[in-house]
């Protein structure tokens, strides 16, 4: 017997007829529309608005950490955007311009790398944090904000730590350097931007950071010192190569080059400190900042990347260089995990990756969505997008799926490679960020009759006694080491799909019964809890479970 206590609804016309809906199972029918969450209570009514949701849900002075419990590309930034409704302050504590966040609205697209996600709420006030745990591009920075105030865009609240790691033409030059025909055996796959040596720079003690961009003649002291060793590397390099790379727009068209030096420190430092002057009024100490305002402003942390890309929890060594949990949100702004009140990660209704690695519910391979657009050019592949993703053909159905989903990289361009959702990985990343999720995407997949779910692994490389693992085992939960994961063979289960258009749905009871089955396989294999569904990208399209 379902007993509830409902003190607010006694006014409301009980001769409406309504269903209540709990998330595994459709349990009464009473008079009026409610829906409860897993644990019974009440979260919404009908006519009830997503920002009067939050207003109940969140106290003022909570801190929301927005993280993604996949291999990035799921949609944190547009979460982000939805929970500055009632945000005072949003942060950005981890990760550089590798990634990019995009968001939607009444059809006007803002996609952001290196300022956070709530920059479009400055001129209300809000305010906009980049910290310590960031790898600063200054350049980056700027386009995007000069780009914005063509638009509107204000950025009068924007606060730049002054201990944030800062990205430097060398930094650049040598990760370009890696991802070329030089070191191509050992390919990770990174978008080039200078992450990784950057960070690196940092662990070894010789990284610099923003407050140098307002000292020139410190930075250049600097420069001379740790650029020492690299340019004798440098110059080991075949010279045409490092002067391709240094002509990219990324180095500002060869702006930074020396024919003696390879790289030019003058011309670096009277750059840097360009953008040092361009930044003046935002660079500060806003760690203390972001403390001093805990318990009193809403605050959320917009996570970069996934836990699956993370330098220690992730899939090594095809990871990311920077922390991507919310462990690690918390550390790159200088605060305590304790100090979250709630950590929301977004979890695509399918998965994606970019770049390098396994990827053991991939569909149609590593090149599907390009392959999948030569057949089209060839007229080999016919009917409608719909068909295509019902394909027997892996290529034409992952290809179709990525096309559906507009499955390109934000930041790199590059089409992402298309899988079926894998628990396992879902139960590791919970294991690392907490239960609760944001269902991104679900409405891609409209239209699939046969939705396969990876629910385990078996293991098919050889024994491994470190762990114990031997051939045949069975994994529930994702090991995340390259060397074992590319071993792993998905075992599914398979689901009927749905046809219903759902972008318009606003709840989750009127969602189609799959759709809805979908969703509570999610829960009860991975032991998460749904807490919002997001049907499309426009910020009307997501409600709270």
């Amino acid at each position: 017997m379902l007993t509830l206590t409902i003190g607010w609804l006694c006014a409301i016309n009980t001769s409406c007829p309504f269903k209540i809906f709990t998330r595994k199972s459709q349990m009464i029918r009473c008079d009026v529309k409610i829906k409860l969450n897993v644990r019974g209570s009440i979260l919404m009514s009908v006519g009830t608005s997503f920002r009067d949701v939050m207003v109940k849900r969140y106290d003022k002075g909570a801190l929301i950490a927005i993280g993604c419990n996949q291999w990035g590309d799921t949609g944190k930034g547009a979460i982000v955007d939805r929970f500055m409704f009632i945000a005072d302050i949003c942060v950005r504590a981890g990760g550089a311009d590798n990634c990019g966040h995009t968001n939607e609205s009444n059809g006007v697209k803002y996609v952001t790398h290196m300022i956070p996600s709530g920059i479009i709420f400055d001129s209300q006030g809000k305010v906009s944090i980049i910290a310590r745990g960031v790898a600063f591009n200054p350049l980056t920075a700027r386009l995007e904000l000069e780009k914005f105030a063509e638009t509107g865009v204000t950025s009068k609240n924007l606060k730049i730590s002054f201990r944030a790691k800062l990205i430097l033409p060398h930094h650049i030059l040598l990760d370009m350097l890696s991802e070329s025909r030089v070191n191509k055996v050992a390919k990770i796959g990174t978008t080039g931007r200078g992450v990784g040596p950057v960070f690196q720079d940092h662990v070894a003690r010789t990284g610099l950071t923003v407050m140098d961009l307002l000292n020139p003649e410190n930075m250049r002291t600097k420069l001379r010192r740790i650029l020492r060793d690299k340019i004798a590397f440098l110059k080991t390099i075949d010279r045409d190569l490092v002067i391709q790379i240094l002509q990219h727009d990324r180095l500002e068209n060869g702006l930074f080059y020396h024919p003696e030096h390879i790289l030019d420190v003058d011309a670096i430092v009277k750059r840097y400190y360009e953008h040092g002057e361009f930044f003046r009024r935002n660079i500060c100490d806003a760690e203390a900042y972001l403390r001093s305002r805990l318990g009193e402003d809403t605050i959320v942390f917009e996570g970069a990347q996934g836990a699956l890309l993370d330098i220690d929890e992730g899939s090594y060594p095809f990871v990311t260089s920077s922390r991507c949990t919310i462990a690690g949100l918390a550390q790159g702004a200088g605060l305590s995990e304790n100090d979250i009140t709630e950590a929301l990660c977004t979890v695509k209704a399918y998965v994606t990756r970019v770049g390098e690695g396994s990827f053991p519910t991939e569909i149609g391979g590593y090149n599907a969505v390009n392959e999948y657009r030569e057949l089209i050019s060839l007229n080999i592949v016919s009917g409608s997008l719909l068909e295509q993703m019902n394909s027997d053909k892996e290529v034409v159905q992952g290809g179709a799926i990525g096309m559906m989903g507009n499955e390109v990289g934000a930041t790199t361009g590059r089409p992402r490679r298309v899988g079926w959702l894998d628990l396992p990985a879902l139960r590791r990343a919970i294991q690392i960020n907490g239960p609760k999720i944001v269902i991104t995407k679900l409405d891609v997949l409209t239209g699939i009759k046969n939705l396969p779910i990876c629910v385990s692994y078996c293991y098919e490389g050889p024994d491994n006694p470190a762990i114990p693992l031997v051939y045949g085992q069975e994994i529930d939960v994702m090991i995340p080491e390259d060397e074992i994961l590319k071993y792993c063979r998905p075992i599914y289960e398979h689901m009927d799909g749905w046809e219903e258009d759902i972008t318009g749905i606003r709840s989750l009871h009127d969602l189609p019964d799959n759709a809805r089955n979908y969703l509570n396989v999610i829960e009860e294999y991975a032991d998460a809890e749904i807490v919002m569904i997001g049907v499309g990208p426009d910020r009307e399209q997501t409600f709270f479970a």
